[in-house]
């Protein structure tokens, strides 16, 4: 493939001085990825990394010259189609779109080959929430996170759901519903310490300290290694807001 790229001399395609002979280079990669489904092992590792070669050649053949968006799309097409969950293929498949701004064509692809059954992985699922992130809206971006998580290659990640609710807490229009997003990770996922914490981390002046103090035994019970013991803390805390309503009692008197 390299070598047809470096010799070759089809005239098929547009190319500068600086450019291979890229309609020879794909003609050879073609002819040996049909050899691989000949031979019946399409999805082996060898043909997957030899498309990521391919996919490569395609990337430095059109950051070096002029080249056609269409041929590479149709490309990397058909590299998906064969390997749906190889991130970094996909990865340049939105590249390429990106530089013509056609975003339907990503989010087509995504929803009729990435994340159907049967090819949906976790780290499919954050490509298309990072994608929504910086080319959509928040409420697409929203729609991405709540779909993967309701997916069952995702809905147990801790760390998509901390993804999640860090997202609501630094976005103002849904920071409202962290809360929200925080029992339903919990629910989900209630080894991980980890949501646990990023409550009293993040989330501390936006939970009473009934809830809080629920959730600190919560975490003993589960023997989640709670190294401070808080049932002294927890003690002063409710005596000060005991005297406070007391004070507002009398105030009111």
């Amino acid at each position: 493939m390299l070598l047809d790229y470096l010799t070759g001399d089809s005239d098929k395609e547009t190319k500068s001085t600086a450019q291979g002979d890229i309609s020879s280079a794909l003609q050879t990669c073609s002819s040996f990825s049909q050899t691989f489904i000949s031979w019946d092992i399409t999805h082996c590792i060898s043909h997957e990394v030899f498309l990521q070669a391919a996919a490569r050649l395609l990337f430095h053949h059109a950051s070096i010259g002029p080249f056609r968006p269409a041929l590479i799309r149709e490309q990397l097409t058909r590299f998906l189609n064969i390997f749906p969950q190889n991130t970094t293929l996909l990865q340049l498949y939105t590249w390429n779109e990106s530089r013509i701004r056609i975003d339907n064509r990503v989010r087509n692809i995504l929803l009729s080959t990435i994340l159907t059954t049967g090819n949906d992985t976790l780290t499919s699922r954050l490509f298309a929430i990072q994608y929504e992130i910086r080319h959509g809206t928040i409420h697409s971006a929203r729609s991405a996170f709540e779909h993967a998580l309701s997916s069952s290659s995702s809905k147990s990640s801790a760390g998509l759901w901390k993804f999640y609710m860090i997202y609501c807490l630094e976005t103002p229009q849904f920071c409202a519903q962290a809360k929200d997003v925080w029992y339903r990770a919990l629910r989900a996922c209630p080894w991980a310490k980890e949501l646990y914490m990023i409550g009293f981390e993040k989330m501390s002046d936006m939970l009473p300290f009934s809830e809080l103090k629920s959730i600190w035994r919560i975490m003993g019970e589960k023997d989640l290694r709670v190294h401070v013991d808080l049932e002294e803390r927890f003690e002063d805390i409710a005596e000060l807001e005991n005297t406070a309503r007391e004070q507002r009692r009398l105030g009111h008197r």
